[in-house]
């Protein structure tokens, strides 16, 4: 086999394995949007922080809506003038488009 060809078809090889791997982190991710209330549900909650353990990071706007695509291994958490809540695994949410959370704050020491 001529060393071109040969050349030619490791490095078509090595292309396919890079689209191959990179195609599959864009379908291991997930969307989710909701709405942030206090904790009675009575009011939407504007600027709050929704973080991902990957750390990406979007704020709730004036209707305490957020939408943020994450890793189905992440977490995610919200925060909101210095208090934090649990942190949520993506892989235990069961409904990604309307995963609202009433939040009970708690200080970080």
């Amino acid at each position: 086999m001529p060393l071109r060809l040969l050349l030619y078809k490791i490095l078509l090889f090595a292309i396919t394995l890079c689209l191959f791997a990179s195609g599959t982190d864009v379908f291991s991710q997930v969307t989710i949007r909701g709405t942030v209330y206090n904790m009675n549900r009575t009011k939407p909650l504007e600027a709050v922080s929704v973080v991902s353990t990957s750390g990406k990071g979007v704020v709730t706007d004036s209707s305490g809506n957020y939408a943020i695509t994450v890793k189905e291994g992440d977490s995610i958490s919200f925060s909101y003038l210095g208090r934090f809540t649990m942190k949520y695994p993506v892989n235990m949410i069961s409904i990604y488009n309307n995963f609202d959370v009433a939040c009970m704050w708690k200080r970080l020491n």
